[in-house]
């Protein structure tokens, strides 16, 4: 499904070609808060140098990340507070924090460090026509529910409002229980037909 497609689908059900253009704007929002799936992972390299070093702009939330030398290390999670008081002297970071948009490490970097980055990266709002992703791909129901939701309430139908955003939790609940089948899916054995 593009961007066209979807506009065309919500003005159907609606029966208006007068839908305002921020009702994809909150559609986005919505799944930018509420969807964390395998298709929204994304990889990046940092290259560390300081305490602080900024996210990538999409960044939502990390999935794994670690000091790519020799050897490779995990890097920690902790909190914030705990960031600011616990001070090392300066070697090769193993903590870190997330903090408006930065990455936060500790100890700070004696050198340079490459540090990958796994984390889940928001979707970007359509805005040509011809504009789709991977998300509405395998997932249209969650856009199009997500945007009728919103243009019911523009439209200031409390019932429609109440049944779109019923069916948008629906879907997200499904998208949510493919995506754990999906992380928890081991490799696919074959096994040999057994000879007695």
């Amino acid at each position: 499904m593009d961007f066209q497609t979807l506009k065309a689908s919500v003005e159907g059900a609606l029966g208006r070609t007068d839908i305002p253009d921020y009702i994809y704007t909150l559609m986005t929002a919505d799944i930018n808060r509420d969807v964390r799936i395998l298709e929204m992972e994304e990889t990046t390299t940092l290259s560390v140098s300081s305490e602080s070093t900024a996210l990538p702009s999409t960044f939502l939330q990390v999935v794994s990340m670690y000091v790519d030398a020799d050897p490779r290390s995990i890097m920690t999670p902790i909190t914030h507070q705990v960031l600011s008081v616990k001070h090392d002297t300066s070697s090769r970071p193993y903590y870190y924090a997330i903090t408006d948009g930065f990455l936060q490490v500790m100890p700070v970097p004696d050198s340079t460090y490459d540090v990958v980055l796994r984390y889940l990266a928001s979707v970007t709002a359509f805005s040509a026509n011809a504009d789709t992703n991977d998300i509405i791909t395998l997932h249209p129901g969650l856009f199009l529910y997500s945007a009728l939701h919103h243009a019911a309430i523009w439209k200031q139908d409390t019932e429609l409002a109440v049944a779109y955003g019923t069916a948008y939790a629906t879907q997200l609940d499904l998208v949510n229980k493919a995506n754990k089948r999906k992380k928890n899916a081991g490799p696919m054995v074959q096994r040999s037909a057994v000879q007695l």
